[in-house]
């Protein structure tokens, strides 16, 4: 008898025993559990931040580079070097291509600084090329530069991609680490349950208690995932769309345009760049403010998208009141009615904060191939164009190389 309390005195200690470490174990898998997400979570998210100001600076300096190509004195183009080189400096100083990790996220990292590299060599020859007036070289390095561009936020997009399905295959790995360990615990409890089924009952009570708390941590976890690729994808828009008109950004037009290009010479084809901005617009925002001044512009970005159809055309906001189009198929002789479109929907009154406003446009006009056949010389020919059309307001100008005035009258 005394044997059997003994033993029965040994089993319950046991099973309090089994009972105490199953408790410490499971609380110290779930803190592991918690530091580990918390880890891999941070990580991707200073990540792609990193991601994001990286681009934003990168993407400054085509828009440089194409303003030192429209200067037209020398004071320009030096304060304009000045701006190009110092942002260069700055991307490189701090070491904003530099990305550590994995084996896989630093061969990424080595494609992104490899093709920075090249796109700097090309601004640079870009540049000199200008500054000599070797306007085919200085054409034809530009052109070459937006294909490393490409290649460098490719190469972004890729890190969070990485980044993205590492946090992904890492949650998975801890979900089985707590599987695994939900399991241990069960085998404990089957030991508590053969030994003792008082104590069982206790121990079940507290699994179940525990097992709650884990569903509710996976379904935190699945909230915060759903979150990250909502940021994701809002960090893959930014880098292609204008957050204001909802229309495509400069980098997008010029890269979308490059391809067109390539595509209707292969088929031997015609085409236009049309680039025009608001008159005016400047005393709208020194009047009435910035924020008005944005709310114009969303209006004209609405009125311009049911003109554009993407098999024949696209549009673009270049930034401030600036916007590009490109109709593929068409001549100067068959131009007017888009213009004269496009000088109507613009003209529309808008009220905006009871506040009516009549906006008109000045337009620039270039045809490929006749009067350029590459990106950059075709928006340069148009915005020399859309000046002189300025003259007069709402009104377009037809590049030619007398620069004669065609207007609708």
């Amino acid at each position: 008898m005394r044997s059997s309390k003994c033993i029965l005195l040994l089993l319950f200690c046991s099973v309090i025993s089994i009972i105490l470490y199953s408790q410490h174990f499971f609380t110290a898998e779930l803190s592991t559990i918690e530091r580990n997400i918390e880890i891999v979570q941070n990580h991707h998210i200073l990540q792609s931040r990193k991601v994001v100001d990286t681009q934003t600076k990168i993407n400054k300096v085509p828009l440089l580079l194409w303003k030192f190509t429209l200067a037209d004195t020398h004071e320009k183009k030096m304060y304009i070097t000045n701006q190009l080189l110092e942002q260069i400096q700055q991307i490189e100083d701090d070491q904003l291509l530099a990305f550590d990790g994995d084996e896989d996220e630093i061969v990424l990292s080595n494609y992104v600084q490899k093709n920075w590299l090249g796109y700097k060599q090309l601004v640079l020859k870009t540049m000199d090329a200008t500054s000599n007036n070797d306007i085919s070289s200085a054409q034809e390095a530009m052109t070459l530069s937006l294909i490393y561009l490409e290649r460098v936020n490719t190469g972004m997009k890729m890190i969070v991609d990485f980044h993205q399905n590492d946090v992904s295959q890492k949650t998975a790995n801890i979900a089985v680490t707590a599987q695994s360990s939900q399991q241990n615990i069960l085998g404990f409890s089957i030991v508590a349950i053969i030994s003792f089924l008082f104590i069982v009952f206790f121990t079940f009570r507290k699994i179940i208690l525990t097992e709650n708390q884990l569903r509710k941590q996976v379904s935190e976890l699945a909230e915060k995932n759903a979150l990250l690729a909502e940021k994701n994808l809002r960090i893959k828009q930014l880098a292609y769309e204008d957050n204001l008109t909802g229309l495509a950004n400069r980098y997008a037009f010029q890269s979308v345009l490059t391809k067109e290009l390539a595509a209707v010479s292969s088929n031997a084809t015609n085409g236009a760049v049309i680039f025009f901005d608001i008159d005016g617009f400047k005393q709208v925002n020194d009047v009435y403010g910035h924020a008005i001044g944005d709310e114009l512009l969303a209006v004209i970005g609405a009125r311009i998208k049911p003109l554009l159809d993407d098999k024949i055309s696209f549009g673009a906001r270049f930034g401030g009141d600036e916007f590009a189009l490109f109709f593929k198929e068409v001549t100067a002789k068959d131009i007017s009615p888009i213009l004269d479109k496009l000088l109507e929907v613009v003209f529309i009154p808008t009220e905006i904060q009871d506040i009516t406003f009549h906006p008109t446009a000045s337009i620039g006009v270039a045809f490929y191939p006749q009067q350029g056949t590459t990106a950059a010389e075709l928006l340069k020919k148009a915005d020399k164009a859309m000046y002189q059309a300025k003259a007069k307001k709402n009104a377009y100008v037809l590049y030619n190389e007398e620069a004669r005035i065609i207007n609708p009258g």
